[in-house]
Parts: C-alpha cells; structure tokens; sequence
C-alpha cells in the first residue's frame, strides 16, 4: 500500500499539532465551546478534573504571592542560646498593631517564669501567683501593701517601650539551669468590663460552670487605676516556650560515645510504610517533593481558646507555603499556636514522605540530674506524618501531620552506666495494654486474660538487666503500626477510652517484622544468608546525631525545634508538641521518676487519692511512680521466639 506524501506530511502535521497541545498544557475546558465541545458523561468528570486543576493552579498562585513577600513578620527572634545566656530579639510586630494604631501608643510589659504553668490556676491564686513572679524589679518581697494598679505592674517586671522609629529591642536571661522559660508579654490597654461581660454571656448563654470559666480564662488580667476611675487590663498578647541548658559535666564528645554505644535496634511493623527521618527531609530540603513546596500551611490561634476573648487581642494568622517552613515556625512561636495543613489532614504531600534508607535518622539528647545522680539519654524517632493503622494513600481521620516518639535510658550520673528503660507510647491520660491475644474469644479459648498488663502514665519502666539487647548494650525495642508507639516487646497494644464507658478505641500491631539498626553496628560477611536476617522484609541502617535541643536559635540548624506551638494537629481538643516541649525534656525528672502525687483543685494542693499508691523521692516529695513493665505478663507463644531470634542478632552484628 502506497502512502502519498501530502498523507505523511498531514500526519506529521497532526501529530505535530498534538505534540504542541500538550506542551501547552490545553485543557478540554480551554475550548471556546466549552461545555457543549463533550457529552454529558464525560462533562461530568471533566467537571471534576476541572475544579481540582483549578484549587490546584490557586494553590500555586497562593504560594507564589506568599513567597513573593519581601520577609514575613519575625515578633520575637531567639538571637542566642548557649547554655550561659539567653538572648531575644522581640519586634513590634509582636504588638500585632491594628489599622491607625502606632508602636508608640502601647507600653509592651513581659515577665518570665521557670517551668511553671501559671495560666491553670484560678483567677485569685493565678494573680497572687503573679504577684509573686518577679523576675527582676522592686526590693518589695511582696506587693501586698500597693493598691492593685501597682501590684500589676510589679508583676509585669519588666517594660518595653517601642520609641519613634525603634522597631526591636533586645532582652538578656542568664540560663543557670535546664528547663524551659516561659516568656510572656502583655499589652496595656482599657478593659471595657460591660463589653466582656455581655460577651461571656453571649457565649455561654445559661451555662454557669463556662461563665465561670471564661471569667477565670487567661484573657487578660485586669484591676482600677490609680484615681479609681477606669479598668486597667494588661491583655496578653503572647506567650512563648525556650528551651535551655547549661553545659554539661560530660564534653559533646563523651556524650556521642555513649549515645552511639546504647543507640537501640528497633524492630517495626511487617506494614510500615514509614521511616524515622532528618529535619532536614521533614522540612522538604531531601528528596525533595515539589508539590510539597507549594502547599499552603498556616499557623493560627489554638481552636479549644476561639471564642473565649482570647482571639480579640490575640488572633494572629500566618499563611505560607511549606517551602517557607523555617521563615516562619522559629519566629512565630506562640505556645497557643497550632501548625496546620490548608488542604487538610488526610490531603496533604506530607502524608507522602515516608522517609527512604539513605535518609534514616534517629536523634539523641542528653540531660543529667544531681538531684536523682541521673543522667538522661533520650532516642528521638520523627515522622512527617502518623497514619495510624490507616495507609499513605488512605489515612483515617484519626491521623495526623508529624509525630515523634522517645525512648529514655536512665544512667548513673557518676558512672554512665544504664540503669533502665522508659519506653514511651501515647498520652498519659489513655490506658494501655499488652493482649493476651487479637480478640476476646481467642483468648478465652487458649484460657488466658485478654489483657496481660495495663498502665496508665503514657510510659513503662523496666531495669537494665531484664532489657533484652544486643551485644549486651543495643537495646530491643519494638514500634507500633503507623502511630510509632515505643514498646518493650512484640505483641498487640489496646488503647482504652472513658467515654462514659471504658471503651478499646485502638488495636495495633507490633510485630516486629522489619528491622531498623544503627550504622554503628557491622554486618558479618554471612549475615545476608543468615535465615533470621533474610526474613525481615525490610532491613535499615539509620545514621545517630544529636538533636542539640540546648542550643536551639531561630538560624540554627534544627532551629523549626524553637517553635513551642503544637506542632501535632491531633483529633479532638488536644493536640501535642514537638521536642523540646513536651515532658519528657523540660521536665524529664517528673517523666522518669513520677509525676508529683498531688493536684490544684480550686486553687487547693490536694493529695491524689490521699497518696495512696506513692512514694517519696530522694527531697522527699510524694510521686506516682512509673508504671513496671512485668516480664513474666508477656505472650508465652512470642516469647521463645524473641529469644531465638535475639541470640541470631547477636551472630548476625559484629
């Protein structure tokens, strides 16, 4: 068959002209007949892929003008933080100043405190409590005798004033010991008490316990001024977390050994798509996603204060797209702000960045207590994102952006030699258990408890001697499918929910079938025929360094970790922080050895359960102890297995 060349050429020209289309990125609906140019039946998904090309082209137009700002606001600026001072940099955009107001109107007062959280007392005792917070001001022991315009003010400490043309002033903290500084700043202005109390009513209607409470919230602290004429308020317009620590006994380099000498083998779930990663990955810097850079999140008042007075003088909102992760988190660190996805928790690229081997990172920190002559070595594992039992391509609603888990081993301060584990796993308030077997019936069959063991506390303890490890200084440990829960054996974990009832909320798996081990330990030439080895379906080297978190600046290297905001957008009211801001490092002491066993309960230090149950600490001071893991509670089935497999580990490394 002859093909003539006015045939060829029109061909060409037709796949010439196809060619351009696509380069051209035409679409269906470009078509000046669109929509009768397609059937009904194509229209309608045409329709579909219309909308999502379009929220996707806003999306990118939305970034492009974000990034397209010369700089975003920076209030506050942690300018140095090296275990002797604290150096910051605040900005008058801190005054969050609105359309016609000047910097020079407001007089900007702040206080700092040391690991306390004043905002949960009662209004009276949250006052007194103020009164007595001065850090640096009169010779006064107490402000008592000053009429209460004065007695605010002593509690302020310290004033800023933003003169004409001065848009920053610089604050100095000398650090003498670790934990965290709360710094918080007031803006002066008149409180309109007819205002709030219409308001409050508006909001709790007949409600009086929410009428209570929003009367005793942190809107504002407020008193007469000194001719009695007026209401005085001091509104607080921010409130930030800083992390500090004094340089340690032991050099970074002593440290390293030790991290790097104990760093665990952790086994994970036979379906986790998800590996620990770098900073720099979760920030999108590695192996990095394109679309990611372009999604718009935002940091915005935490949803549990809206419409409790705190968004009038508080509200702040930052847009960005995520490429401008570190622009923005290290300068807008609000501890009542909450980082978040626009397009949504089960939507966003992060779900996407499961981490690769080349990547793999697990962070350590290291902390020491004369008090308890212990010295804290904390494993940190961070995720982009936490799926639950749910999958990268379909995560449940329970899911959520970030997460990060620890482990703790606790040293003698004076040897550095391990003394136990703290394997952490949920928060302290749900009940946790070991099953006996997957379900109810399976366990009434083999004639065992559904639930070997359970403990509250959000954390197990277990002595040094009784961890099962590798090379006899690796310990074991075990994380749970997708919600990265620490664990100290292979099994299957419940989470038990009072709703009323106590219901099991969650089942997850940790068995165990992957393997994830420091690039510390060596491989034997024969280890990749080993059966035990072979088995595993994924097998990763993960690289071990220090988080730094005493030295965390707004341009260090890990400086998104200055960010005290909740970083974890959990489902329901609370949500949670990234390190250095939870617990177990600002307050690792009450995290190994117990929580204090007392509460505040209308301004009243009670007892809990009148002590029953608690012991006293080296000072004395009654605690609930952490919860002891019981060896002889665990699976029977599993328990020969694990040990074979633990003496295969240990011809397996060098």
């Amino acid at each position: 068959m002859k093909i003539s060349l006015i045939t060829t050429l029109s061909l060409a020209a037709l796949m010439t002209s196809s060619i351009l289309a696509k380069t051209s990125e035409k679409k269906p609906w470009d078509h000046p007949m669109w929509p009768r140019n397609v059937d009904a039946h194509e229209r309608y998904f045409l329709q579909i892929e219309k909308r999502k090309y379009e929220a996707e082209q806003y999306r990118k137009r939305k970034a492009q003008r974000l990034s397209a700002k010369s700089s975003y606001s920076k209030p506050v600026e942690i300018v140095q933080n090296d275990g002797e001072k604290l150096v910051l940099k605040v900005n008058e955009s801190i005054l969050n100043l609105k359309e016609g107001e000047i910097n020079t109107d407001f007089i900007l007062y702040y206080n700092v405190e040391f690991n306390k959280d004043i905002d949960k007392l009662p209004r009276k005792e949250k006052k007194e409590a103020l009164k007595q917070m001065r850090y640096k001001f009169s010779k006064e022991d107490s402000c008592l005798s000053m009429d209460e315009y004065e007695c605010m003010l002593d509690a302020m400490s310290y004033m800023i004033n933003f003169d004409a043309g001065e848009e920053w002033q610089i604050i100095e903290i000398p650090i003498t010991k670790r934990g965290k500084y709360t710094v918080h700043f007031y803006r002066e202005g008149i409180y309109g008490r007819t205002t709030n109390d219409a308001t409050v009513a508006e909001i709790a209607g007949e409600n009086a316990e929410l009428k209570k409470f929003l009367r005793n919230s942190f809107g504002f602290i407020s008193g007469k001024s000194k001719d009695n004429t007026k209401d005085v308020a001091f509104y607080p317009i921010w409130k930030q977390d800083i992390f500090v620590q004094p340089k340690s006994i032991n050099s970074p380099e002593k440290i390293d050994e030790i991290a790097k000498k104990y760093a665990p083998i952790s086994f994970m779930h036979s379906t986790e798509e998800y590996l620990p990663t770098s900073l720099e990955y979760m920030a999108n810097e590695v192996d990095k996603d394109p679309k990611l850079d372009e999604e718009i999140f935002q940091l915005t008042l935490d949803s549990t204060l809206k419409g409790k007075g705190l968004e009038l003088k508080r509200n702040r909102t930052v847009e960005f797209p995520y490429r401008d992760l570190r622009k923005v988190l290290p300068y807008n660190s609000d501890v009542l702000m909450v980082l978040s996805s626009t397009v949504g928790k089960t939507k966003t690229r992060l779900r996407h960045r499961t981490g690769t081997p080349e990547d793999a990172t697990v962070y350590y920190s290291y902390m020491e207590s004369e008090k308890f002559n212990q010295a804290y070595l904390n494993y940190h594992f961070l995720f982009p994102f936490d799926p639950k039992t749910g999958t990268s391509e379909n995560p449940p609603i329970a899911s959520h952006t970030f997460d990060r888990e620890s482990m703790t081993i606790v040293l003698d301060l004076s040897t550095l030699e391990p003394q136990s584990i703290i394997y952490g796993a949920h928060l302290p308030n749900q009940l946790m258990g070991l099953l006996g077997r997957n379900s109810e019936s399976e366990a009434r069959e083999a004639k065992i408890p559904f639930k070997l063991q359970t403990w509250l506390g959000g954390r197990v303890s277990l002595s040094w001697d009784q961890v099962l490890k590798v090379k006899e200084q690796h310990p074991m440990i075990v994380m749970a499918q997708g919600s990265h829960g620490i664990y100290p054996t292979k099994g299957s974990y419940v989470v038990t929910m009072d709703l009323g009832a106590e219901i099991d909320t969650l089942i997850e798996g940790a068995d165990g079938e992957q393997i994830l081990y420091p690039n510390t330990l060596s491989l034997k030439k024969n280890a990749k025929k080993n059966k035990t080895f072979k088995e595993y379906k994924r097998k990763t080297s993960y690289k071990i360094k220090n988080l730094e978190l005493g030295r965390i600046t707004s341009t260090s290297w890990n400086n998104i970790l200055a960010f005290s905001g909740d970083t974890v957008d959990v489902l329901g009211p609370m949500n949670a922080k990234f390190p250095p801001y939870t617990g177990r490092e600002f307050n690792v002491e009450n995290y190994i050895n117990g929580d204090p066993c007392h509460k505040i309960v209308d301004g009243i230090l009670q007892l809990i359960n009148d002590g029953e149950g608690c012991y006293k600490d080296v000072d004395g001071l009654l605690r609930i102890p952490v919860y002891n893991w019981n060896i002889n509670k665990e699976r029977e089935d599993h328990q020969s297995k694990i040990d074979k497999e633990m003496s295969e580990l240990n011809n397996i490394f060098e």
